[in-house]
């Protein structure tokens, strides 16, 4: 009998010493990888020979903290990773790199969580290495500052002015509703950018508006445009703002692109701008073949 009460408490210790070994999870999940759900290329941007690639489900910082790739192209055209860009205060879900935007010496990257950041880094006269932050652009009481649905972050082609968007913020007291604003910071030559630098704020031109700057927003010299499917006509609509002064601080309403009876929800998705003109997606209704269309003005 003694002898099986010892072998009861020795089998007891064996499967207690397993059972804790067990329980502690963490050793069983596999390690973040780019194949594993770290949204990878959830966000990519280009210029010259640079791609920056944003990984906002990323762990390597804390849990869906987020992380920027860049890559270089090599002589014998294979993209080869030369730098890692992350926010100075990683937090967990702040999912950096939700979007990102090159110039010649700047990279603009978004962060989704906390109502949204823009993080800005500037390119090391060596050229571009692994970096922290060197300004933070937030608003308080934002909503999707800088992390919309599509190109919600714009840089101007001299790097003087930067259009941010935050297409779910309401217009206090507006009537009718509006939901958008756009952010416009401008610096003057010589200036570096700082967080102190004022933006001017633009919304819609009309009322009963959502999702102004879905479309995402773009600087096409002294013009900024934008546009949403969801304008008052129920069709969809593009808004262009012409700067009246070169440093920004006055902008008025140019002009507003309709898409007519005949099309559905243009500016639903991305729009491209060309010195030229606007390209614009829209769905068309009135067809024997209904379907996607591109409209161009």
């Amino acid at each position: 009998m003694k002898h099986l009460y010892l072998s009861f408490l020795l089998a007891l210790l064996v499967s207690t010493a397993h059972t804790q070994c067990l329980t502690d999870f963490t050793k069983l999940l596999p390690e973040p990888s780019t194949d594993f759900n770290s949204g990878f290329g959830r966000s990519i941007a280009m210029h010259g020979d640079f791609l920056a690639v944003g990984i906002p489900n990323s762990d390597s910082l804390g849990r869906l903290t987020g992380i920027v790739n860049l890559y270089q192209k090599t002589q014998s055209n294979q993209w080869q990773k030369i730098a890692a860009f992350a926010p100075s205060t990683p937090l967990d879900g702040l999912q950096f790199g939700w979007t990102v935007t090159m110039s010649e010496d700047y990279l603009l990257v978004g962060a989704s969580g906390y109502g949204g950041k823009v993080y800005l880094f500037k390119k090391p006269i060596i050229g571009w290495t692994s970096q922290t932050e060197q300004s933070i652009f937030s608003m308080a009481g934002t909503r999707a500052f800088g992390a919309g649905l599509n190109n919600s972050i714009a840089i101007s082609q001299d790097q003087q002015t930067i259009a941010i968007t935050d297409i779910y913020q309401p217009i206090q007291n507006a009537t009718p509703y509006k939901y958008g604003v756009i952010y416009v910071y401008h610096k003057e030559i010589g200036e570096e950018w700082n967080d102190s630098i004022a933006p001017v704020l633009l919304e819609s031109p009309e009322g009963s508006v959502t999702d102004f700057g879905r479309a995402g927003v773009f600087i096409e010299g002294t013009r900024i445009i934008t546009g949403t499917p969801f304008a008052p006509s129920g069709y969809g609509a593009l808004y262009v703002f012409k700067a009246t002064a070169n440093n920004f601080q006055s902008i008025v309403h140019e002009a507003t692109l309709l898409s007519g009876n005949s099309y559905n929800l243009m500016a639903y998705n991305n729009i491209a701008i060309t010195s030229d003109g606007i390209f614009a997606t829209a769905y068309e209704t009135n067809s024997s073949s209904p379907g996607m269309r591109i409209l161009y003005f």
